[in-house]
């Protein structure tokens, strides 16, 4: 039984992946879903908490360190 379960499930992944073999890649991947100029606007009113506040509300040790992004992040520390 277990045998005939786990023959069904690799029967669908080996025809799913022919199936994606024959089409574009990029339909594939799931590009002509993402609409690249569309950009989304904080509202204003929106109350944003600063950094300092949340490191300050924090019990453990904050590290402070710059990640691939432009801005720096924060991590909380394991020792202390």
């Amino acid at each position: 039984m277990v045998a005939l379960i786990i023959g069904a499930q690799l029967l669908l992944w080996f025809t799913s992946g022919a199936l994606m073999s024959f089409l574009p890649i990029d339909r594939v991947h799931g590009d002509h879903l993402v609409e690249r100029n569309a950009t989304t606007a904080l509202p204003s009113h929106l109350a944003l908490a600063s950094p300092s506040a949340i490191t300050a509300a924090t019990a453990a040790p904050v590290d402070r360190h710059l990640s691939h992004v432009a801005w720096p992040s924060c991590r909380r520390s394991r020792d202390g």
